[in-house]
This record gives C-alpha cells, sequence and structure tokens, in this order.
C-alpha cells in the first residue's frame, strides 16, 4: 500500500516535533512548513532538514534552550506579588534575543509611541509575533486593560497568561500562525515589532496584507537595524525604503524614529 503525500507529510511533521527544540511550536506553524518543504526534495532527510532551518530562522535564532525555564523560576519567585513586577518583567525580557535588545530604552521607546498616539488613546494592544515583549507592559505609560498577544511558542503563551493573572488583566494571549491568519481582536493599536522580514521570508506580500486586515487603527512597526550579530549592514536604509514605499497606499504614516536598535514606525489607517 503506498502512502499518500498527506500520510508522509504528517510522518515528516512528527519527526521534526521529536526535537526538543521545536515540539512547543504550535501545530499549524509546523504543518505549513512541512507542506511547503515537501515537494521540494525527494528525501525525507533533506525535508527535514530544511524545514529545521526555517524554523530556526523564524524561531531558533532568538532564544536558549534554558530561556522559558528562567522566565518560569522568575515568575514562580514573585509569590503572587506585584511589587517587584517591573523589575522582574526586565529580568524576563533579557532572556529572549528580541526584547532584550529593547530592555535599556524601554522608557524613550514608550514614550515616543504613547506621546505620538496618545496615552488616552490605547487602552487595548494586539502584539502580534509578540515574544517576551509583553512584559514590558509595566513599562508603558497608560492604563492598559487588555493585551491581546500572539506567538508560535506554547510555552511563551503560558508564561504571558501566568503574567497577566499577576496583574489582574484576563488571559488573552493564544498561539496563531500569523502567515495562515490574522487575529480578529479589535484592539487601540497593535504591535507588530521586528516581524515584517520574518514574515516576509516566509510569505513575500504577507507583511502588507496582515498590516491591512488588524482591527486597529494604530499600528506601530519596527525594523531591526542591526543583524543578531550585532553588525550594521545598511538595513535602516533598506527596511526604510521597503516599508516605506509598501505602505504608502494604505497608511498615513505619523511619526517615525530610530530608538536603541529599531527603526520605529507609528502609522495610522
Amino acid at each position: 500500500m503506498s502512502i499518500t503525500p498527506i500520510d508522509a507529510i504528517g510522518s515528516i511533521y512528527n519527526e521534526v516535533v521529536l526535537s526538543k527544540k521545536y515540539a512547543a511550536l504550535c501545530e499549524p506553524l509546523i504543518m505549513r512548513i512541512c507542506r511547503e518543504e515537501y515537494p521540494k526534495y525527494k528525501k525525507d532527510k533533506d525535508r527535514i532538514k530544511s524545514i529545521k532551518n526555517k524554523l530556526h530562522i523564524i524561531y531558533g535564532a532568538f532564544q536558549s534552550g534554558e530561556t522559558h525555564k528562567k522566565a518560569a523560576s522568575i515568575i514562580e519567585g514573585l509569590d503572587n506579588s506585584i511589587i517587584h513586577l517591573k523589575e522582574a518583567s526586565a529580568d524576563i525580557m533579557r532572556l529572549h534575543t528580541s526584547s532584550n535588545e529593547r530592555v535599556d530604552s524601554l522608557d524613550k521607546f514608550y514614550g515616543f509611541i504613547f506621546d505620538t498616539i496618545g496615552h488616552s488613546q490605547i487602552r487595548s494592544i494586539l502584539d502580534i509575533g509578540c515574544g517576551f515583549n509583553p512584559f514590558s507592559l509595566d513599562f508603558m505609560p497608560a492604563d492598559i486593560v487588555e493585551y491581546h498577544a500572539y506567538d508560535i511558542d506554547y510555552r511563551t503563551i503560558e508564561l504571558l497568561n501566568r503574567y497577566f493573572k499577576l496583574r489582574g488583566l484576563p488571559s488573552l494571549a493564544a498561539t496563531a500562525d500569523i502567515i495562515s491568519e490574522t487575529p480578529q481582536d479589535i484592539a487601540d493599536a497593535a504591535f507588530v515589532f521586528k516581524l515584517m522580514p520574518v514574515i516576509e521570508i516566509q510569505s513575500p506580500g504577507r507583511g502588507f496584507a496582515l498590516l491591512r486586515e488588524l482591527n486597529t487603527r494604530y499600528i506601530v512597526v519596527t525594523y531591526p537595524i542591526k543583524s543578531l550579530c550585532g553588525k550594521n549592514k545598511g538595513m535602516e536604509i533598506n527596511y526604510a525604503q521597503t516599508f516605506e514605499c509598501g505602505s504608502s497606499e494604505d497608511f498615513e504614516i505619523i511619526a517615525q524614529s530610530i530608538i536603541g536598535d529599531e527603526l520605529v514606525y507609528i502609522i495610522r489607517k
């Protein structure tokens, strides 16, 4: 009895999730990449290698194997007290490569965003591909009552919902493969931090389509201006040209700045 492509893809999926590094990633993401890579190679070992390489680019390069374990330990050490929550949140953010790059400029970063949009205008947030960024909630100069957070890692989502509970917020963190689906939550502002390049690598054009589909009036989009190894390779100019050309017909850019190692755009739909 021959094996159908569906069964073969399912077998490859099972092999990928056996890897401890990727076992906690949401099923739709891994399954999508398995379907995309399957027809490109004749041998399963080559398919699996390619799938893992892609997962490393979009996920594995940003954290170590101990990231979530260490973050959970910090949260457990709070003993349901929010007295030291801001300090603990910064410690957690430093565990994740992407959010660590933002920690030392958080006050300036959020000052720019909230001063531009208006402190009273942002009560709810939609954070796409959030990573550990929602742990910076205590650095935001506004009273946030709802924080919708989406990531591809089940462990991240569990930690964020524990954190939201400590702060008395509803548990609105969930997993999603944003290449395949757009969150439908309504919020005052959406955060799309350093995510556009990762989206475009997987699905060219999807990044701007996602921005158009979000149910928010304001969107904050950032781009990294340095590589993960800290090198500046003309990324600022390239990303600025890409974003400003791609968003010209659909959005109004109301503010732009470089803060820390990020090129920041605030746009209005």
